[in-house]
């Protein structure tokens, strides 16, 4: 990602694409007691990349109500964004290249960019990842708010992967054996996966690392997602998700704890449907409750668990 001066802003960039300043804050019967706080930062960023390879980055500072207040353009952040783009955490910015070199970049705010040691812009790490530039496989793959990365890979198990910049290695272990019925996954947390089934079924999983051992093994959250192009979180089981017609962004939330949704809002009119998209999943954040609530070594996993996870 180069920085790039342009005069010929996209639709992103300009604000064709207008905001619907929603009134009032979504609200749950029940949810206010039942779930935990959720602690953000000032904004939720989300980065898009346009046809060209130009980079833009909107800041929505009302992630948890859904409301539609982001802050002004500022044009093009980067350019040469031209593989799979992922957000990972503390303003690292990932691009999959289609012959498997993952170049790491660190975004520092505006168009600016952190300079390594060595005077270059990026780390480049090898690794094995070069399909999911492929669009049949490029939403397979994420990148959670502790900076794992989770991917399907061809032989249909799940994987968690962690990347090392400065050693510019790649480790991975299977996690589960089929997930080969989704076609697209995105982290919202720590160990956090929303995953969609082809015929557009959501489910919420949670990995716990620390264990490393199934939370949830599936929680059925929504269905019609098959209307979305792509989806993506700020963490805290918040997600935007681009409408494949329209371009539209659409705001929703899930609590996990009650397992109640909020109607969903339309925060981008249209638009965004010819970008990539790709959010820093460490934007926001549960408060843990004071009660230990996860459950003890041996027990049931959360109900709501799929065949085949």
């Amino acid at each position: 990602m180069r920085a790039l001066h342009s005069r010929n802003l996209t639709a992103w960039a300009v604000g064709i694409m207008s905001t619907i300043l929603m009134a009032g804050v979504p609200t749950i019967a029940g949810a206010e007691a039942a779930e935990p706080a959720v602690d953000c930062r000032n904004f939720a960023s989300l980065y898009s990349a346009d046809e060209d390879g130009r980079l833009y980055e909107r800041s929505h500072s009302r992630p948890t109500e859904g409301q539609g207040f982001w802050d002004s353009a500022i044009g093009s952040i980067g350019s040469g964004v031209t593989g799979n783009m992922l957000a990972g955490t503390d303003g690292l910015m990932y691009q999959i290249k289609p012959d498997g070199i993952v170049e790491a970049y660190r975004h520092i705010g505006g168009r600016s960019w952190y300079q390594w040691e060595d005077g270059s812009y990026s780390r480049n790490i090898s690794t094995t990842l070069g399909g999911y530039t492929d669009p049949v496989w490029r939403k397979r793959i994420t990148v959670d708010s502790n900076g794992t990365f989770y991917l399907i890979r061809g032989n249909n198990q799940l994987y968690r992967a962690t990347v090392d910049i400065e050693g510019l290695e790649f480790r991975q272990q299977s996690i589960a054996e089929d997930w080969s019925r989704f076609d697209a996954i995105t982290a919202a947390g720590p160990g956090v996966l929303y995953a969609r089934e082809s015929d557009g079924t959501l489910y919420r999983f949670h990995y716990e690392e620390s264990s490393q051992r199934w939370i949830d093994e599936g929680t059925h959250v929504d269905d019609g997602w098959d209307r979305y192009t792509a989806f993506v979180s700020p963490g805290a089981d918040i997600l935007y998700a681009v409408d494949t017609e329209s371009g539209g962004v659409y705001w929703h939330r899930f609590f996990p704890y009650s397992e109640e949704t909020v109607e969903p809002r339309l925060m981008v009119v249209a638009g965004t449907h010819d970008y990539r998209v790709a959010m820093p999943s460490d934007s926001c954040a549960w408060i843990p409750p004071t009660e230990d609530t996860t459950p003890e070594s041996g027990a049931a996993t959360k109900p709501g668990s799929t065949e085949g996870a």
